[in-house]
């Protein structure tokens, strides 16, 4: 996969930085020995990211440095509205960080009910892991 070019990259932070509304998703696995169990937890997040990215049709990228796992812009850069994802690495686990200008807020609930809906998929309803909204989005839920 290409890398999306620097100047790019940077205008688009621009943009996305003018009008945004943002959410930051906490997700805790069990704690996993380094190795294969740790691996495959990673593997359920960034599967997980990457299933709601192809559904908004963004493009991700893994960084080369730093707590950064994944990367999501839209494949079109100048797409509205202007949509980020970012998997990053925790002490405890992972945070999903979404970013959206020019969009109603609806358009963030959305993303962060999809994203909730795919890591509890990936991760599996059995195994301990805890996915935490964020609690200053405030999208009207109800509880049912």
């Amino acid at each position: 996969m290409s890398s999306i070019p620097r100047p790019l990259a940077l205008a688009s932070v621009a943009l996305l930085c003018a009008c945004t509304h943002g959410a930051r998703i906490a997700v805790r696995p069990p704690a996993a020995e380094p190795g294969e169990a740790a691996a495959a937890q990673r593997r359920a997040a960034e599967d997980a990211v990457r299933d709601v990215a192809a559904m908004g049709r963004l493009r991700c990228e893994a960084p080369k440095d730093g707590h950064e796992l994944l990367a999501c812009w839209p494949e079109d850069i100048l797409a509205r509205p202007m949509v980020s994802l970012h998997l990053t690495s925790a002490d405890d686990g992972y945070f999903v960080s979404i970013g959206v200008s020019d969009a109603p807020s609806r358009v963030l609930c959305d993303l962060q009910d999809r994203l909730v809906e795919r890591l509890a998929l990936r991760f599996g309803a059995d195994d301990g892991t805890v996915v935490l909204r964020d609690p200053s989005v405030s999208c009207g839920r109800n509880p049912r």
